[in-house]
């Protein structure tokens, strides 16, 4: 269900210039607002994907080498490519913000990772695949609160290098998150072990986003030169 729409999305995407008509004529048409019913299903698809435990019949489980995480991942990278070709093929049928429909993908993206390490800790730890049980888990618990610090940190870094600030506020928020996870969730936990290893981890991941990413500059990092008198 979610391959089929998701190669051909990316057989437009990616080899529609070679049909010189009708794509290359109407390229709003066939990769901006036509391909929207089907970068819909795609993204709702992922989300049911993410209630299913994985269970490959012959196949050890391994994270992101199964069929169904396989199919998410490359799914992810056509919604990424899509939406950052709308500003060459503008959406007339869509009202929301770029904006917003970024702030949308980077949350399901958030789930999906979040939903590959409960897959994990399912097979590996033998908790069962149930969001009470997860939630229970500190093994759990811990790896989302380090999964998610690196995510803001790839975030942050790359918002930093491309003078992105509102890039950066997302991954900061992202970072917020986690701070209040600990504080909520994990510290509240009973494993000592799980919760030094937690607070150790994000607070020195922290303190590397701190070195790396700072926040970027209002004006890009551009400061502009003096004119000499007389140029």
């Amino acid at each position: 269900m979610g391959a089929v729409p998701s190669l051909l999305v990316a057989g437009l995407l990616l080899k529609g210039e070679r049909l010189y008509w009708p794509v290359q004529v109407y390229p709003q048409v066939y990769r901006g607002d036509g391909l929207l019913p089907f970068v819909g299903f795609i993204a709702l698809w992922n989300l049911a994907a993410c209630s299913l435990p994985v269970q490959p019949v012959g196949l050890p489980y391994l994270p992101l080498l199964n069929p169904l995480e396989l199919v998410q991942a490359l799914s992810l990278l056509l919604l990424a490519y899509w939406l950052r070709g709308l500003s060459r093929w503008p959406s007339r049928a869509i009202r929301l913000p770029e904006a917003w429909l970024q702030l949308g993908f980077g949350a399901l993206v958030l789930v999906v990772f979040s939903t590959v390490l409960a897959r994990a800790v399912h097979h590996w730890q033998d908790v069962e695949y149930a969001l009470g049980a997860l939630f229970g888990s500190m093994v759990f618990q811990t790896s989302v609160s380090i999964l998610w610090t690196l995510m803001a940190l790839g975030l942050m870094t790359y918002a930093q290098r491309r003078a992105e600030r509102v890039l950066w506020f997302c991954g900061a928020a992202l970072l917020g998150l986690v701070v209040v996870k600990l504080f909520l969730i994990d510290l509240a936990g009973s494993g000592t072990l799980a919760r030094i290893v937690s607070f150790v981890a994000v607070g020195g991941l922290m303190l590397l986003i701190g070195y790396l990413a700072p926040l970027p500059p209002r004006d890009g990092g551009h400061s502009q030169q003096p004119v000499a008198e007389g140029s």
